[in-house]
């Protein structure tokens, strides 16, 4: 069966149900996507430790960035590779996940060189983002790297990399200093 492509960008295409579920996914994450900021705070007041402070890290983390993660998956799977990419990248000091798509994206346009620069700013900016509550790792995308600078290396004539300027999401900085001092205050 012949690869679906968008007929506009000529970008690939993900099975039409594939696409009605990441609608629906959409849809669900739209009704549930609440988030009280003064409850939070209470919450973590209230916690004995500081688990408290960064599951609700983790709640308004989700909170800013779920929605126009799932609208990039969405793009992805409708082949609009452009706009998947801006909303993909938007989300990467709060979910690293993206990049993985991403990569996969700039592997398939032979854009390795971005697929290094890529990498390697997910995995600097989860080491260093607010929002990395719970210390996780970047092991997986330390391997994705070491492959795509093999990759690189074996294609550089082939590359069509064009670079790419994320611009991250906002979202309140007084609120989350208020999360962070009282997560280490319980430590």
């Amino acid at each position: 069966m012949a690869t679906r492509k968008n007929s506009i960008t000529g970008y690939p295409m993900f099975k039409q149900s594939s696409i009605e579920r990441t609608e629906q996914d959409l849809k669900y994450a739209k009704k549930v996507n609440q988030f009280d900021k003064h409850q939070a705070i209470h919450l973590a007041e209230q916690s004995i430790n500081s688990n408290g402070a960064s599951f609700e890290i983790q709640r308004y983390s989700a909170y800013v960035a779920d929605l126009i993660g799932i609208q990039g998956e969405l793009a992805y799977k409708k082949g609009e590779w452009d706009i998947a990419e801006q909303k993909l990248l938007s989300t990467l000091p709060y979910n690293p996940a993206s990049a993985n798509r991403l990569a996969i994206m700039y592997r398939k346009e032979k854009r390795f060189k971005d697929e290094i620069e890529l990498l390697t700013l997910a995995i600097k900016t989860w080491h260093e983002s607010i929002f990395n509550a719970y210390h996780g790792t970047t092991d997986e995308f330390e391997k994705r790297l070491a492959k795509a600078k093999s990759n690189f290396e074996k294609y550089k004539n082939k590359d069509m990399s064009q670079g790419f300027k994320p611009h991250f999401l906002q979202y309140d900085k007084k609120f989350m200093q208020k999360l962070l001092d009282i997560r280490d205050s319980k430590c």
